[in-house]
C-alpha cells in the first residue's frame, strides 16, 4: 500500500504542477506580459500560480516521507483492501483541494479585499479529509456492498 500511495502522491504532484503551468503558459507567451501583470497583481499571480507549482514539487520530493507517515507499520507484502485505497484517495483529494483553495482564497482576498467563505469551507473539508479521514473511511465501510 505504501508504494501505491507513493505513486498516487507523485501523480497528484504532477497534476497540480502541470495543470497550473498549462493554464498559465498561454498568458506568458501572449506578448503583452508587462501590461497584464502590474505590481499590484504580482502577489495574486504568485498565490494562484506559484503555490500549486511549488506544492507539486514538494509533494514529488517528499512522497516517500509522506507515505512513511501514513503507513508506519506496514509489512513488506500487503494485499490492498478497498478501505485502504479509499483512505489513500481521500488523503490525495484532500491535499489537492487544500492546495487549490488556499490559492483561490488568497487570490480573492488579495484582489478584492473580501473573504471567500466558499473557499474557507472547502479548506476546512480538505483538512478533515487529510487529518481525519477515518470518519469517511467508517462511512465507506458501513455502506460498502462488499461487507
Amino acid at each position: 500500500m505504501k508504494s501505491f500511495s507513493i505513486l498516487l502522491i507523485k501523480i497528484l504532484a504532477l497534476y497540480l504542477a502541470l495543470t497550473t503551468l498549462y493554464s498559465f503558459l498561454p498568458v506568458v507567451f501572449s506578448g503583452n506580459v508587462n501590461s497584464l501583470f502590474p505590481p499590484k497583481l504580482l502577489a495574486v499571480v504568485s498565490a494562484t500560480v506559484l503555490l500549486p507549482i511549488i506544492s507539486g514539487i514538494a509533494l514529488w520530493k517528499y512522497a516517500e516521507c509522506i507515505a512513511d507517515k501514513i503507513y508506519t507499520n506496514e509489512p513488506e507484502l500487503n494485499k490492498c483492501t478497498d478501505v485502504e485505497i479509499v483512505s489513500a484517495g481521500l488523503f490525495l483529494i484532500g491535499i489537492s483541494l487544500l492546495i487549490k483553495h488556499i490559492g483561490i482564497f488568497l487570490n480573492h482576498y488579495l484582489s478584492m479585499g473580501q473573504i471567500n467563505y466558499g473557499s474557507i469551507f472547502v479548506i476546512l473539508i480538505s483538512i478533515l479529509l487529510v487529518f481525519r479521514s477515518s470518519i469517511f473511511k467508517n462511512i465507506y465501510s458501513k455502506y460498502s456492498n462488499n461487507r
